[in-house]
């Protein structure tokens, strides 16, 4: 890492845990995700892409989504944790998603488009919502998981052991 970003906080300490605070805040965007494509019927259009059954596939794609959630904890860490612009990130991410699953590795690997129309529609918009979900939740389930070395939780605040 960057010497320059790691002296200003960019680099989340082992007590801060970006990846569960990811994977959790993944897990809580994913129902309103699924519902999203449930609704649209583009379940069985993914699942079918992924020469999968409906329930495998949407296995599939929790167990994706979870790991992705991980990974964005991992990847952006502190910058991730503001509220003001976690959502942008998130966004952002989402899309990044979008791109390199469904529409990138589903299409390669069925050599075809994987889905179209109104379903297609609905993936790229459940995963900018799931993204965006990720992005606000964040900062908010990463609260309470983040502990310092040395810090005493004292009437609900973090206060310093000094």
């Amino acid at each position: 890492m960057n010497r320059f970003i790691r002296a200003h906080g960019y680099e989340a300490g082992p007590t801060q845990r970006p990846g569960l605070a990811g994977l959790l805040s993944a897990a809580i965007a994913e129902p309103p995700t699924l519902l999203l494509l449930w609704m649209a019927g583009a379940l069985k259009p993914l699942a079918h892409a992924a020469a999968l059954g409906l329930i495998e596939g949407v296995a599939v794609h929790v167990a994706l989504v979870l790991a992705a959630g991980a990974l964005y904890g991992e990847v952006f860490q502190r910058a991730a944790n503001d509220p003001a612009g976690g959502w942008l990130f998130g966004l952002a991410y989402g899309f990044l998603g979008w791109l390199l699953g469904p529409v990138t590795i589903l299409q390669w690997l069925k050599g075809e488009p994987a889905i179209a129309g109104i379903a297609a529609q609905a993936v790229l918009g459940a995963y900018l919502s799931w993204g965006l979900l990720v992005g606000i939740l964040f900062p908010i389930v990463h609260r309470p998981l983040h502990a310092r070395l040395g810090d005493v939780k004292v009437e609900g605040r973090w206060q310093s052991a000094q």
